[in-house]
């Protein structure tokens, strides 16, 4: 795919039966994941996955091929996401421009629009699974997204963010 105003961000690979923004988020959201400058904390890149929702992952190119990334993402099913992309650049790209690309992958690429995006950096993790108040990452996002319907739902049409 192409991304006109990305820059210097391109597309690597996608996750089996992708889309592309073509099948509708449970929930109307997509979620962008990123790093810092450094990637100390980052593990657990499964964890940024839902069959609810189609999830974009967006790192440095040494970073991700180091790592695997692309054989990672190429490897994921449709029972594992809704969709999985990702985007590598020369450097690290940062929360500000993981968002700019997550919102012309919105505005440029799907036809089934989520209404909210969720941009987070690979280094934050929900709480240890064995904590009595863990909740995953999907449930976390799943539950904004319905919490934020409502709020708009409720809101008089002059009041819309």
């Amino acid at each position: 795919i192409d991304l006109p105003r990305a820059g210097q961000y391109k597309f690597m690979s996608k996750s089996k039966g992708a889309t592309f923004g073509q099948e509708p988020s449970a929930h109307s959201v997509i979620a962008v994941i990123t790093a810092r400058d450094l990637y100390i904390g980052c593990h657990s890149y499964e964890d940024y996955l839902s069959p609810d929702f189609e999830t974009l992952f967006l790192f440095d190119n040494d970073y991700a091929n180091l790592w695997g990334f692309p054989n990672f993402v190429e490897g994921l099913s449709k029972n594992e996401t809704l969709g999985a992309y990702l985007f590598v650049g020369n450097k690290a790209i940062g929360e500000n421009s993981a968002r700019k690309i997550g919102l012309e992958y919105i505005q440029t690429v799907t036809s089934a629009k989520p209404d909210f995006m969720f941009s987070v950096n690979c280094d934050i993790h929900p709480i240890p699974k064995g904590h009595r108040n863990y909740q995953s990452f999907q449930e976390i996002t799943n539950t904004l997204a319905r919490t934020f319907a409502l709020e708009n739902a409720l809101r008089e049409p002059s009041e819309d963010l």
